[in-house]
């Protein structure tokens, strides 16, 4: 892992996000005034950034979900959409994106079944996966870990660092949770949505639960998923350090 590389591009994210929320609402004063839009950045991935909006806009509270599956229907790209507990969209392409609602399985009396149907839970990927990683493990009885790198937005230009869950179902299927966009959807089809180009790190949730009596407080959540096991070993060697001072 090139750290130096990861620290940099990091670096640079929050400036990427001020420039891509920019563009965004620029973008949209001139569709509504009728001026012909030039992409700066090739605009490589709009299939895969109209399906992310889609499935962004769908698992909020109120959606009219049986509107806005006809309307997926009506995108070129679209082959077929099946609805069920399961939501269930073949591209033109062959690729399958199966996915439920992260809401469904929480108790509407938790407070975070209200925020997985608001925009509430959108920028809070690292402190959810972390806790969610847990509860899935022991819910499913698999390994679950917590997912760190890169994903992609309309072009390359646009890359931004999320994290995500990651576990194999009960049926032997792989499968990812991001709270953010309350889904739990089939790997393949995550990966192709949110154009995941480079995984940096994972962490297990059983390290996760091994970690909680350490010395974190001060170590930010980005970090300590991306460079967990350092982090950890540097710890260790400080206490090392003070144990052989007594």
């Amino acid at each position: 892992m090139d750290f130096k590389k990861i620290e940099k591009e990091i670096n640079k994210q929050a400036k990427r996000e001020e420039q891509y929320d920019k563009r965004k609402v620029k973008l949209a004063q001139d569709v509504v005034k009728g001026k012909r839009i030039f992409f700066g950045p090739k605009p490589i991935y709009m299939k895969e950034e109209a399906i992310r909006s889609w499935v962004r806009n769908f698992t909020q509270k109120d959606a009219d979900t049986s509107k806005m599956i006809e309307d997926l229907k009506k995108f070129s790209f679209v082959e077929s959409v099946e609805k069920g507990r399961t939501i269930k969209i073949v591209l033109t392409d062959g690729e399958v994106i199966e996915f439920n609602m992260f809401s469904d399985y929480i108790n509407p009396e938790e407070p975070t079944y209200d925020e997985l149907l608001s925009s509430g839970r959108e920028q809070k990927c690292c402190e959810t996966s972390l806790v969610f990683a847990n509860i899935f493990e022991q819910g499913l009885g698999t390994s679950t870990d917590v997912a760190t790198g890169w994903h992609h937005r309309v072009a390359d230009k646009f890359k931004f660092l999320h994290s995500w869950i990651e576990f194999t179902d009960q049926d032997g299927k792989e499968k990812c949770a991001d709270y953010t966009l309350n889904i739990i959807m089939n790997k393949e089809g995550f990966y192709r949505m949110q154009c995941i180009s480079e995984v940096l790190n994972r962490v297990s949730a059983t390290k996760i639960r091994e970690d909680r009596s350490k010395e974190l407080d001060n170590v930010e959540l980005k970090m300590y998923l991306l460079y967990r096991d350092q982090i950890i070993e540097e710890l260790e060697r400080r206490q090392k350090g003070r144990d052989d001072g007594r």
